[in-house]
């Protein structure tokens, strides 16, 4: 477990909140509850999607049928469509 703190300033030049919140690991989340099979994952998670698809990559690949992956901020469609497709080869569509 880690700590994360995003403050919007970064991206937008303006505080509007910043909180500090304990984070971990999505592999490593379903692997401690011995989670076997997901059928669907929704992620809206405000810029950080590069770092939760990297650490469930295990869980994205192997055990997931279906994700829903919101993104606003355009230059990470590209990315977040790459490291899918890397994970999930021909079950990924956009």
């Amino acid at each position: 477990t880690a700590f994360f703190s995003f403050r919007a300033e970064e991206m937008f030049g303006v505080i509007i909140e910043s909180r500090e919140v304990a984070v971990g690991r999505v592999d490593d989340f379903i692997r401690e509850r011995g989670v076997t099979h997901i059928d669907f994952v929704k992620i809206d998670v405000e810029g950080v999607e590069k770092e939760l698809l990297l650490g469930g990559s295990e869980t994205f690949s192997r055990i997931v049928d279906n994700v829903f992956i919101e993104i606003k901020f355009c230059f990470w469609r590209v990315e977040a469509k790459r490291i899918l497709f890397g994970m999930c080869g021909d079950k990924f569509r956009s």
